[in-house]
């Protein structure tokens, strides 16, 4: 181990040896950081900007905040909508791409997370816990216009279809999970999955 490395790279690196198939996240303040090649591959698969810890080393880095997950970028990339609990519990936020302007979006409701931005960047799905289960919402990213879209079993996991027009969910509305899909009012609530149960975060493809 070069003896030029601080206590802290060679903790990194003792802990490294024992998980060296695995991308090792390092706990720093606020920040979960990864290191050399961990750096490189999270950087790649997280589309995070990648660093370097030390000039003279050279020692490649990469992090993600501690109390910030699920980010959803704005369709012209200048905002990012996420998930944080740095208020005691989860709920939605707003930042600038640079990480600067963070503000709160949801003001309703303990528990909201899986924000999607929609294509047009007029509205922002999130999934709100209720009594009953978790029930899909949709918000103007200025705050207003909180709406609820589904009121049967538990619904999560919402994602716009490309052009705007649909919305694609899971529930267990009709005892087993599923994959259902609605309009982006609410309305026309389908199931679209045949596969017995199971089934859950689905994604569009990327065609129009």
């Amino acid at each position: 181990m070069d003896p030029k490395l601080t206590p802290m790279m060679k903790q990194y690196l003792e802990i490294k040896k024992k998980y060296p198939r695995e991308i090792l996240f390092f706990r720093l303040g606020d920040f979960y950081e990864m290191f050399f090649e961990d750096a490189h591959t999270a950087s790649r698969l997280l589309d995070i900007a990648l660093t370097t810890r030390d000039r003279e080393a050279n020692i490649p880095m990469c992090g993600v905040p501690v109390h910030a997950r699920q980010p959803s970028w704005s369709p012209d990339g200048s905002k990012i909508a996420f998930v944080s609990d740095r208020l005691g519990s989860p709920q939605i936020f707003i930042m600038n791409s640079d990480g600067s302007g963070v503000r709160r979006l949801t003001r309703s409701g303990t528990y909201n997370v899986n924000p999607s931005w929609s294509p047009k960047g007029d509205r922002i799905l999130y999934s709100r816990q209720h009594p009953g289960g978790f029930q899909i919402h949709s918000i103007s990213p200025d705050g207003s216009d909180d709406t609820q879209l589904t009121t049967q079993g538990r619904n999560e996991n919402p994602r716009w279809s490309p052009d705007g027009r649909f919305i694609t969910f899971g529930s267990n509305r009709g005892g087993k999970e599923a994959i259902y899909v609605m309009r982006a009012d609410g309305s026309s609530q389908i199931k679209v999955s045949r596969s017995g149960g199971g089934d859950s975060q689905p994604v569009w493809s990327s065609r129009r």
